[in-house]
This record gives structure tokens, sequence and C-alpha cells, in this order.
């Protein structure tokens, strides 16, 4: 019952943001929603390294989904074949995601690694 949890406040802290849309219009504020709601959530379970991985790597998913949210430029909204370029925001936060990931995927948390397996 403990990962079940776990595993659904870690999901929360990122779909609250994502479904308000913060982390395009507010992503400073998605990222700190984010860490304030895991931390309410993991850390009365103990103050273990596991805890503290999954703070982390929930933060740095929030970033990650708050860097690949930037706006396009204009114009970029006509359908295209080619793909569009890739900013360093994009890079940036393909790597923070990719991250999250393999952290997500450490500490065994089977629902948050396939979300984000899905996601990629």
């Amino acid at each position: 019952m403990e990962a079940q949890r776990i595993a659904f406040s870690v999901i929360a802290a990122l779909a609250v943001p994502a479904g308000l849309h913060w982390h395009r219009k507010l992503p400073w504020h998605a990222v700190l929603f984010s860490l304030v709601y895991t931390s309410l959530a993991l850390l009365p379970t103990g103050r273990s390294l596991e805890v503290w991985t999954l703070l982390g790597a929930t933060t740095l998913l929030s970033f990650a989904l708050s860097l690949l949210s930037r706006p396009w430029p204009p114009g970029s909204y006509r359908i295209a074949i080619s793909l569009p370029s890739f900013t360093i925001s994009t890079y940036a936060g393909i790597a923070v995601l990719l991250i999250a990931a393999v952290v997500y995927a450490y500490t065994d948390i089977g629902v948050a690694t396939g979300w984000l397996t899905a996601t990629l």
C-alpha cells in the first residue's frame, strides 16, 4: 500500500501543474509545486536516500517538462514534415528527463517509470 501511495503522490505532483498548464505559463510555480507536494508526501515516510532521490528526480522531471514546454517560435504551428530545430533548452529538457527516468528506474517505481516510458 505504501508503494502505491508514493507512486500516486509522485504522479499527482507532476499531473496537477501539467493539467493547469503551469509548465508553459508559470514554469517556476510548477517546479516549486512539484517540490513542495512531493516533500509533503514523501518526507513523512522517513529521510532515507531513496526518499531524497525520488524528491530530486520528481523536481528534475518537473523542470524538464518546463524546459520542453517552452512556447514554439511563431510560424511553427503549421504542419511540416521536417522536425523543428531543437534549442538548447530542448536538449537540456531531454537530458534532465532521461536523468529522472534513470533515477525512477533505479528506485523501482514502476508506475512512474511506465509513465515516463510512455512520454518518451
